[in-house]
């Protein structure tokens, strides 16, 4: 095999790879999202973790004080549950 065909080989493979990740990314895209709130019946007395942070999980960084204040939020609203 020269090194020309090698060469071609290789990037016939390389276009094939990126056209199959942008078609796997896309399809990942259009999956839709878990809701834990839609999923069972949900409590509208204990707080979501969205109106305890002022933002959607997942929106921007949340540091551990952040998760302790939801947490302590649920387990305070939920104290049935909550041990």
């Amino acid at each position: 095999m020269s090194f020309r065909s090698f060469r071609r080989t290789l990037i016939s493979l390389f276009a094939i790879s990126l056209i199959a990740i942008c078609i796997g990314t896309k399809q990942a895209q259009a999956q839709k999202s878990f809701d834990f709130l839609n999923y069972k019946p949900y409590r509208k007395s204990v707080p979501t973790p969205t109106e305890t942070l002022g933002y959607e999980p997942g929106a921007q960084h949340t540091n551990f004080r952040d998760q302790e204040r939801v947490l302590l939020a649920i387990a305070q609203a939920a104290k049935d549950r909550v041990k």
